[in-house]
């Protein structure tokens, strides 16, 4: 069966696969603007609201999730399950030195090892990434190319203090101490032209946006 151009595999295990795709055409994203994308899933078991990707089980805002899962995490896991993804090679690792990177669309970024971010992030002109796993002290590392997604400023103080960057959602409606709101929300920047969200790989202020996506919108707590 053919694969599908501009998409690939680029690290897998017994459990889960993460796949990077966009490479080869534009995003209608519009808070995003155009990026390769990531997903991190589960191996033999559909991405659903209740299932979610791979790292995301521990998530604090795990009801609250803004995505879709049945939508393109669905595809991309049907089409991996299929056998329609090769895996990264010299093809799209030159596409994406032209391509800035979504460094966790869908699925938790700490279930891909550090060392395969850290090769992948070397090659993009650009990404964003976050985590939600920011306490645990064998993910320390990550905090060098991701923001410690947060929900309150007690949260963002904490992760602070922890030596993080806070990309902040929810608590007070406006930004605290030490950050600025998103420039997408104050500018209409696209993330693929903003340089914030990469952790510690650049030396700035952390980030607030409002709670965001369609079930924290209906304030679904379970």
């Amino acid at each position: 069966m053919k694969t599908v151009k501009g998409s690939a595999i680029f690290y897998e295990n017994s459990r889960m696969r993460a796949v990077i795709t966009g490479l080869d055409r534009s995003s209608d994203n519009v808070k995003t603007g155009r990026m390769g994308q990531t997903f991190m899933l589960k191996k033999n078991k559909a991405p659903t609201r209740k299932v979610k990707g791979a790292g995301c089980e521990g998530c604090d805002v795990w009801h609250k999730c803004y995505l879709f899962w049945e939508q393109a995490p669905m595809a991309v896991h049907r089409t991996a399950e299929a056998d329609r993804y090769a895996f990264m090679g010299a093809w799209e690792e030159e596409r994406l030195t032209q391509i800035p990177l979504r460094a966790g669309s869908a699925g938790e970024p700490t279930s891909v090892p550090y060392k395969v971010w850290k090769r992948l992030l070397a090659l993009t002109p650009n990404w964003t990434g976050y985590t939600h796993k920011w306490r645990l002290p064998k993910f320390q590392n990550f905090k060098e190319f991701c923001m410690a997604s947060v929900h309150s400023v007690e949260e963002a103080r904490e992760a602070q203090a922890m030596g993080w960057r806070t990309f902040r959602a929810g608590g007070i409606d406006e930004p605290a101490k030490g950050e600025i709101e998103c420039p997408n929300s104050t500018k209409g920047i696209q993330c693929a032209d903003c340089t914030l969200c990469k952790g510690s790989a650049i030396k700035a202020k952390s980030i607030y946006i409002k709670g965001h996506g369609p079930w924290w919108k209906k304030g679904e707590k379970k």
